[in-house]
């Protein structure tokens, strides 16, 4: 047979149809929207704050540990210390000497006839005044009974002109002058000590300047200044 006989003959091949994909669970699904995409995994977007929330409660949770640690040293500090204060404390009361009774001195009675005798039976007088017209009494004869009893004591023979002036203080301080201008010349200045001659002349000033007999009170206040430079120059002494 010729070749172009060959050529003109209708070939018999049938095209052969593709396969039908395979179906059921196990068929492999192919959809446009899953082309390039990679199945997502879940994400716990919230890991990163709850982890640094547990290093921060780790962190409070060492840092009460060490609060606690120090504050219970600091406590026994201070309980060593308070039973240090106590042993100290009752060591101390028990070894000070117990103090003797306080000395009761009568004012009326002068030792040594210092100027804070003086004054003591100057203020005994006063406070025996003070409560007689307090409650209704004489007053005047309650404070003279005070330097009578001075006068009564043997030990006070010799302190006679220092309790003429402590009557005479008291009179001043209650500005009765009349009264000591009456006594005033019962009083020998040169038996007193310097500190007394100048309250003796100072009273004397007030009490005469008040009665109007003013070269007298100038005298006197003459003789205040003149003794008061002695005595800050160390002459005569005083008596305390």
């Amino acid at each position: 047979m010729s070749e172009s006989a060959n050529q003109s003959q209708p070939s018999n091949t049938t095209p052969k149809t593709p396969p039908n994909p395979p179906k059921g669970p196990d068929a492999v699904q192919f959809k446009s929207k899953d082309i390039g995409v990679e199945t997502a995994k879940p994400q716990d977007i919230f890991a990163k704050q709850r982890k640094e929330a547990e290093k921060q409660k780790q962190a409070e949770k060492k840092t009460r540990k060490i609060l606690i640690i120090v504050f219970s040293i600091l406590g026994g500090l201070i309980v060593i210390g308070l039973l240090i204060w106590l042993i100290v404390w009752l060591v101390q009361i028990n070894t000070t000497p117990a103090e003797d009774d306080p000395v009761v001195v009568d004012p009326t009675v002068l030792t040594t006839g210092s100027t804070e005798e003086l004054s003591n039976l100057s203020n005994a007088a006063q406070s025996a005044f003070e409560n007689a017209a307090n409650n209704g009494g004489d007053a005047e004869a309650a404070a003279d009974a005070i330097f009578e009893s001075a006068t009564q004591n043997d030990a006070d023979a010799a302190y006679a002109n220092q309790i003429l002036l402590s009557k005479i203080m008291f009179y001043g301080v209650n500005g009765d002058y009349a009264s000591v201008r009456e006594i005033f010349d019962e009083v020998d200045p040169d038996q007193l000590p310097l500190d007394q001659q100048i309250i003796y002349y100072n009273v004397g000033s007030n009490a005469y300047q008040e009665g109007g007999d003013y070269a007298r009170a100038e005298e006197y206040i003459n003789l205040v200044y003149e003794l008061s430079r002695a005595e800050g120059n160390g002459q005569g002494g005083s008596s305390e």
